[in-house]
């Protein structure tokens, strides 16, 4: 990492008045410490409702309000719904939206996804029509929430590497890491919650009799305060737009809209030869995330562990990937070093 990179990560002592935004002009644009600070807070409390989403999404099969089938159901309407919205409404959705008001939008839908589980648990009589509902909410959030999360993350890293003298490759990749610290921390944070308080007894439990009814008050809680962090980050001028969606529905029907930017990914995988080499890592994510999520952590840890220690299971990939996020974001430096990236 070069020397001013590290100097403007190193020097966040910075004071940033609430409305630091309003300050910001033409004549002063944004420091590399103030652009980093902006980072972490987007990546923090993004993280922390993202936890709290994660967490459900890992246990809901193995939930025992839930049953493993409504959980399986659940987790299958929310990929499906997250598949179709990212096909074809997430980038007339950001359009609309901008970059931070959509991630602040999704972040605020995936809210009613966690507060499924609270409503069905306090009331068991309309557990089905709250997880399924929640189950579409939580697939349309994320079907929109990543693509605005990715034009932000990559526009803040612009402006850093700007602002930093440095390269835009290099800025990227530094906050890959960073952005992987808080990203998977609190994933796994959250994950060890729902099995140390959801659990009222046992080696591994806090002991708290009500902790099982209470872990989706405190999720519901933390990903709420999560959304109004999310207020506090910069409204980073974006890209110029293509045209406006809306414009474009007067000439032609929607759907044709909507299946022009479906196939704009079948499109990108014929003409970026990087798609295609991609491809074996989603297919091998999709497979083995579906198999531990509706099987592993839901019969098997059930079967010989017993009712609740999913938490600790699941919690073991994502802190795996936390501790190998930075040695492999500076192996990423060094090999784009060596490439001449």
């Amino acid at each position: 990492m070069p020397a001013n990179e590290r100097q403007h990560i190193k020097d966040l002592s910075y004071p940033v008045s609430p409305d630091m935004d309003s300050q910001v002009g033409p004549d002063r644009p944004h420091t590399a410490s103030e652009l980093f600070r902006n980072f972490m807070i987007m990546s923090t409390c993004f993280s922390i409702n993202h936890g709290t989403v994660t967490a459900m999404l890992a246990l809901a099969t193995s939930n025992p309000n839930l049953g493993g089938n409504l959980g399986n159901l659940q987790n299958g309407l929310l990929y499906g719904c997250y598949t179709i919205t990212a096909l074809c409404f997430a980038k007339i959705i950001v359009y609309y939206t901008g970059y931070k008001n959509g991630i602040i939008a999704g972040l605020s839908v995936y809210v009613i996804y966690v507060a499924s589980f609270l409503v069905a648990d306090k009331a068991p009589s309309v557990k089905w029509p709250a997880c399924i509902f929640g189950g579409c909410m939580g697939g349309i959030a994320a079907g929109f929430l990543w693509t605005a999360q990715g034009a932000y993350f990559s526009r803040n890293a612009a402006l850093y590497a700007e602002a930093a003298g440095i390269s835009k490759e290099q800025a990227t990749l530094t906050f890959a890491g960073w952005f992987a610290l808080p990203y998977l921390g609190f994933e796994v944070v959250f994950k060890l919650l729902q099995s140390y308080i959801g659990l009222d007894s046992g080696p591994l439990s806090a002991g708290w009799a009500q902790g099982k009814n209470f872990i989706y008050v405190i999720n519901t809680i933390c990903a709420v305060l999560a959304v109004f962090g999310c207020l506090r980050i910069m409204p980073l001028k974006e890209d110029d737009k293509e045209e406006d969606p809306g414009q474009m529905a007067a000439r032609e029907p929607l759907l044709t809209i909507m299946t022009r930017q479906a196939l704009a990914a079948s499109k990108l995988f014929i003409t970026d030869p990087k798609m295609p080499l991609m491809m074996s890592m989603n297919i091998a994510f999709g497979v083995t995330a579906a198999y531990i999520n509706s099987y592993t952590t839901s019969v098997v840890a059930t079967h010989f562990l017993g009712s609740g220690y999913a938490g600790y299971l699941a919690a073991i990939t994502a802190g795996v990937a936390a501790l190998l996020s930075f040695p492999l974001t500076n192996l990423g430096l060094i090999t784009s070093g060596l490439c001449g990236m």
